[in-house]
């Protein structure tokens, strides 16, 4: 039994609808949260704090930005009957620009968080999040409409 495009469009759109939302969860918690807690962290022990956030949120972040980024990128191939040229491009072009945001932005605070924990650098990152933040929502909100439009 093979699958055929319809239901490889279909699931790839499901996987991908609940990745993103992982993603939001996600980034709405460590905007709101984790990221300001950094202010609290004891001064003597802000370098190994931030590696523990680096290596215990890698672990929950990658495999759902693996799923999103992958399932974003087949969904060009696989484009559900229900969803339009537009809402794809936008799709695809929300994700480009969340993924810049972090390897421009936030990986490079992370980096120099690594080596000097500085509460400036800790505000520029908050700072700088709510962009992926606002990127994800707006595709969140981008893939329910077109959810809710499917049926």
């Amino acid at each position: 039994m093979s699958l055929d495009f319809i239901e490889i469009a279909n699931f790839l759109f499901s996987i991908h609808l609940l990745s993103t939302f992982s993603m939001l969860g996600l980034i709405w918690v460590v905007q709101l949260a984790h990221y300001p807690f950094f202010q609290f962290i004891d001064p003597t022990r802000e370098i190994e704090a931030h590696g523990f956030h680096r290596r215990r949120i890698s672990l929950v972040v990658i495999p759902f930005s693996f799923l999103e980024v992958s399932t974003g990128l087949a969904l060009i191939l696989f484009e559900p009957a229900f969803m339009s040229d537009f809402q794809s491009s936008l799709n695809i072009s929300l994700m480009v620009l969340t993924w810049a945001c972090t390897f421009t932005l936030q990986v490079p605070l992370h980096h120099q968080l690594s080596k000097i924990f500085d509460q400036k650098l800790v505000r520029r990152l908050v700072a700088t999040n709510w962009i992926r933040t606002s990127f994800w929502t707006l595709r969140s909100a981008l893939l329910f409409y077109i959810l809710v439009g499917a049926f």
